[in-house]
């Protein structure tokens, strides 16, 4: 018995040591494999941002739910912001194509690539739909997410969630501190946490080529053309003049739990019902395809819209309003009779 007892000591005392012998690359490219070699995915989410958009407060807190299958099922659903808590917006895919719902404006959209939706969803999401589907799927047009990580350092061994893992420090392109931890032995992102602290000073001017653009509007499901490549260009410039006018100064962070790996795919549903009442809407890149972007009034938009996130409560009547100079901007009225008669089209 004391021979038992001497041999667990000694397991748990050579567990850091053990962790130490893998560099920090080599413990995400194992992570890599690992995600790689999965049939199936879903885990819970927390996400928490807090700190300051341009000298503005801002503080965020979300939850989610992630469910993934290959080759591309999926149903990410995620929590809303104030007043809209105890509602929930989802992207899915339940071999159907790519779908989205807002509970805020209570429409749903089609997008012609799952690329495309998780992309949209990004922000309003706080990331759910950007870090682990990037990690699960590692797709060309979306690069896994741990590829963006560089330089990283080994720190050590941390419990978090109730799980030992790997504690690792780098930096990407928008953060100068970035942390993760993944699990010993099972390899799994448990948590993600970083500093995102981008600046004019900061803000570098990204400089692509036709054939580069031309690859962006593919990832979005579209044919190219001269006339997209252009716009693409364009809107690539406003994006640019935007993070050059906006200071970001926030932690954020994404714990994961209730994780479970390669599930049979028929325990999961990846299909949401659309409520009765929801209205067909325009996506947002169709929308931008379009052309006729009115780009100031889509900047003074987004920036009413972060500034309005970013308060302990609000109006709802102020998030309409908002969300309706967002539409307005794009004329997205005119283009949902268009997207409506395209599906219903599509139905036959």
């Amino acid at each position: 018995m004391r021979k038992i007892l001497l041999l667990i000591i000694m397991m748990a005392m050579s567990l850091p040591a053990m962790a130490q012998e893998m560099t920090a690359q080599e413990i995400v490219q194992k992570a890599k494999e690992k995600y790689q070699s999965m049939k199936s995915y879903s885990s819970k989410v927390r996400s928490i941002s807090e700190g300051a958009i341009s000298g503005r407060p801002f503080k965020d807190s979300r939850k989610a739910e992630v469910i993934m299958a290959r080759p591309n099922l999926y149903k990410i659903t995620w929590s809303n912001v104030k007043p809209y808590q105890g509602k929930e917006d989802v992207v899915w895919n339940s071999g159907e194509g790519a779908y989205m719902y807002s509970s805020m404006t209570n429409g749903y959209s089609k997008y012609n690539s799952d690329v495309m939706i998780f992309g949209a969803a990004t922000g309003i999401s706080s990331n759910a739909t950007l870090t682990m589907p990037s990690i699960f799927y590692a797709l060309p047009e979306m690069p896994s997410f741990f590829d963006s990580l560089k330089k990283l350092e080994y720190l050590g061994v941390e419990n978090v969630a109730g799980k030992d893992c790997y504690k690792l420090k780098g930096k990407t392109l928008y953060s100068s501190e970035h942390y993760i931890w993944i699990e010993v032995g099972q390899f799994l992102l448990i948590k993600n946490q970083y500093v995102h602290d981008v600046d004019s000073s900061m803000a570098e001017k990204v400089e692509m080529s036709d054939e580069q653009y031309a690859e962006s509007v593919r990832a979005m499901g579209v044919e190219v053309t001269d006339e997209k490549i252009a716009f693409m260009k364009k809107m690539s410039d406003f994006g640019q003049e935007m993070t050059e006018n906006v200071e970001i100064d926030l932690q954020r962070k994404e714990i994961f739990t209730n994780i479970k790996v390669d599930e049979s795919v028929e325990n999961y549903n990846f299909d949401f019902k659309v409520p009765a009442s929801a209205k067909l809407e325009t996506n947002y890149f169709d929308a931008m395809f379009s052309g006729d972007i009115d780009l100031d009034k889509l900047q003074e938009s987004q920036e009413a819209l972060m500034e309005m996130m970013g308060k302990e409560d609000f109006d709802p009547k102020e998030t309409q309003k908002i969300m309706k100079d967002l539409e307005d901007s794009m004329n997205v009225d005119s283009k949902n009779e268009k997207n409506k008669e395209h599906m219903q089209d599509d139905a036959y």
